[in-house]
């Protein structure tokens, strides 16, 4: 082989997309998935509704592409929020792992991400088991945790990641307020927040529940996005 052969392979090689690189998480959407969305998209402007955004688009390694697109909204906010915020990250409410999804390609150690998501609810989103399934079709790193959490069990959870939880993603359904309630050290030094406003009812009232956690942590709203398919609100909290 030539020594003008090799430099011809080099630049082909070097110019190659990044992403034929990347692991599964990073894999470009399949057209036929985007050609759907671009449809719905047309559709939904002919009936007067607002189009999707392309964070409605699941990851192609997902095994249940129908699972977990409701979560839309959350996915919006964790792309936003957590690359250059977060480090390690406490997730409670998993679900089939569109956000953890999210949160995985925008941490540096994607080890130092805990996700919550007990065994008994599998009928949200597929529960534990499919979380598992898209772990493993997408190479995705954190640790799962198969039950709610018990007083003191805090501690436990921070020797499975390298530093102190400092952001919290909480999509479980009016839980925060309890799971502060019994493990306040897992919140210790946390610096944001990402939470669904679940804890409303209705969902579109102002006030709820998790206003005075808020408080009480001392942190200020930041940010309002969507939730819940957007029937409600999900909102970033700082301090």
């Amino acid at each position: 082989m030539t020594k003008q052969s090799i430099r011809s392979i080099v630049i082909i090689l070097l110019s190659l997309p990044v992403w034929a690189l990347a692991g599964p998480l990073e894999e470009a959407p399949s057209w036929l998935s985007i050609q759907y969305f671009n449809l719905n998209n047309a559709y939904r402007s002919l009936v007067g509704k607002p189009p999707r955004s392309r964070d409605y688009l699941l990851p192609r390694c997902f095994v249940d592409q129908k699972q977990g697109g409701i979560e839309w909204g959350e996915r919006q906010v964790a792309k936003k929020w957590t690359k250059g915020y977060c480090s390690s990250v406490l997730e409670f409410g998993g679900g089939s792992g569109s956000v953890s999804a999210v949160i995985q390609m925008n941490l540096e150690n994607r080890k130092n991400h805990v996700v919550i998501q007990p065994d008994e609810r599998a009928v949200m989103f597929g529960g534990l088991a499919l979380l598992r399934k898209n772990k493993e079709s997408c190479r995705m790193e954190f640790t799962e945790i198969d039950h709610i959490l018990q007083p003191g069990e805090g501690s436990e959870l921070l020797k499975l990641v390298s530093t102190p939880f400092d952001c919290i993603v909480a999509d479980c359904e009016n839980c925060l307020n309890g799971e502060y309630e019994k493990n306040p050290i897992l919140f210790e030094k946390v610096r944001y927040i990402q939470v669904e406003r679940d804890d409303r009812s209705p969902l579109n009232a102002k006030v709820g529940p998790y206003d005075k956690l808020r408080e009480k942590l001392n942190m200020k709203k930041l940010h309002s996005g969507l939730g819940c398919g957007g029937a409600c609100e999900t909102e970033v909290w700082g301090r």
